[in-house]
């Protein structure tokens, strides 16, 4: 991200701010309080979940209840820091572009849960192996098969490494670790160039970039991070 992204925008003009470095980590902070109060109450919430589990006392309520609550309490936190009044919050509502990232969720949301229906990863690994392909083609390509369908981390790992990790039994513990980086490397590019990708789409939209211009961008960082992870396969599996 530093070579690709940042190093190429050195060229641009210096936005006004402060000087001070302290200023302007005061300033990071500050605009970055709403993400950081949402991680502190998910932290917190599941932790006082298990504290109570601990201690007898059992809490039947979904786990992604802390996130939602840390999301509301992240929505109030910044009505009130921008001082927002309930016609600049209906104007929001309303707004087609929020709504479209809403119907893009779900529409998102409805395809991964028809997929993992399907069990078509499964079908792919079984058709890989009916006809022979080599183990290290069937750890590449599987979890990067994975990724692209569901575009999402949990999706590419839950669908792929149940099915690689038992073909990796009798390995020397070094060549497990290269086999099992090499698949999360591919399934993590996978997720990165997924078309499904809720976080890639989602930032397109918002600052109205072209999705081929974020393709350029990418591809490069991919090609970088696989060719390094082979690298790094080679040497384990030599030293294993």
């Amino acid at each position: 991200g530093v070579i690709f992204l940042l190093i190429p925008l050195k060229g641009l003009k210096k936005r006004e701010g402060p000087d001070n470095r302290r200023e302007s980590f005061v300033m990071l902070i500050r605009e970055s309080a709403p993400v950081i109060m949402v991680v502190a109450i998910i932290i917190f919430l599941n932790l006082l979940r298990r504290i109570l589990e601990s201690a007898g006392l059992a809490l039947s309520y979904p786990p992604e209840l802390s996130v939602l609550v840390g999301i509301l309490v992240c929505i109030i936190m910044v009505i009130r820091t921008n001082k927002l009044n309930r016609s600049d919050i209906r104007k929001a509502l309303r707004d087609k572009k929020y709504i479209n990232f809403v119907l893009l969720i779900l529409a998102i949301m409805v395809f991964k849960g028809v997929l993992s229906g399907s069990s078509i990863i499964l079908g792919i690994k079984d058709e890989m192996i009916a006809y022979r392909i080599p183990l290290l083609v069937i750890v590449t390509l599987l979890p990067l098969i994975s990724g692209l369908v569901t575009g999402i981390a949990v999706g590419f790992v839950g669908a792929s490494f149940p099915v690689i990790i038992p073909l990796l039994a009798g390995f020397s513990p070094l060549s497990f670790l290269a086999y099992a980086a090499l698949a999360y490397s591919c399934g993590y590019m996978g997720m990165m160039l997924s078309p499904v990708h809720l976080c890639l789409l989602v930032s397109k939209d918002y600052f109205s970039a072209g999705l081929a211009s974020c393709y350029y961008l990418l591809i490069k960082l991919v090609v970088l991070v696989i060719a390094l992870t082979g690298i790094y396969v080679f040497i384990l599996t030599r030293l294993g």
